[in-house]
């Protein structure tokens, strides 16, 4: 891994990725607002060891579209990828509210939600238009306050599973562990809260 880092600083090329390695410095990996299971234990990992993240198909496969923009799609003969399955779409337009936001775009909201996750959250765009380029950009400048995270969490159920939802949220990023106090009176000064990056 050195020898390669060392090609980046000579300048000979200027971004690797390296696939199905031990991690080193961050992991990568399939997450969305859409598919959650990244945050079940490689979330937590990569904040207890401050590893930076380097999610893809943030974009959930190209499904965040208005139903505007996939009627749009549909008259130009372009159908959307099936990676993740059907029937997600009603989903998404729920999940959407950027109107509400003053934020134009869906996909800004989309590459905005994974980076309000953790401090180090850098998404691997695959844009293939200007306007794709142009959200990824617009998504740098939203900041979400609790209340709209919750909201885009509420729109897709997801089960954390165990152990998270027998013993709760991460004490370290919430300050406090309701199974943890019901024994004794513990602090967690280093908590941080997530916020939008």
């Amino acid at each position: 891994m050195d020898s390669l880092y060392i090609l980046v600083e000579q300048g000979k090329v200027l971004y690797l990725g390296v696939c199905d390695t031990p991690g080193v410095a961050c992991t990568e990996g399939s997450w969305s607002a859409m598919h959650c299971d990244f945050e079940r234990n490689i979330l937590p990992v990569a904040r207890a060891y401050g590893l930076a993240l380097c999610p893809w198909d943030v974009l959930g496969s190209g499904k965040f579209q208005t139903e505007k923009a996939v009627e749009e799609r549909a008259r130009a003969g372009q159908g959307l990828r099936s990676f993740s399955g059907a029937g997600e779409l009603t989903e998404l337009e729920g999940s959407r509210s950027s109107g509400s936001w003053a934020i134009e775009s869906v996909a800004a909201v989309a590459h905005a939600y994974v980076r309000s996750k953790a401090p180090d959250v850098i998404p691997i765009v695959g844009g293939r238009k200007v306007e794709h380029l142009r959200d990824d950009i617009d998504a740098l400048g939203i900041k979400f306050t609790e209340e709209q995270i919750a909201f885009l969490e509420g729109v897709q159920v997801f089960d954390v599973g165990f152990p998270t939802n027998f013993l709760g949220p991460d004490p370290n990023i919430t300050g406090h562990s309701a199974r943890l106090s019901r024994g004794s009176r513990m602090s967690f000064p280093n908590a941080r809260r997530q916020t939008s990056v």
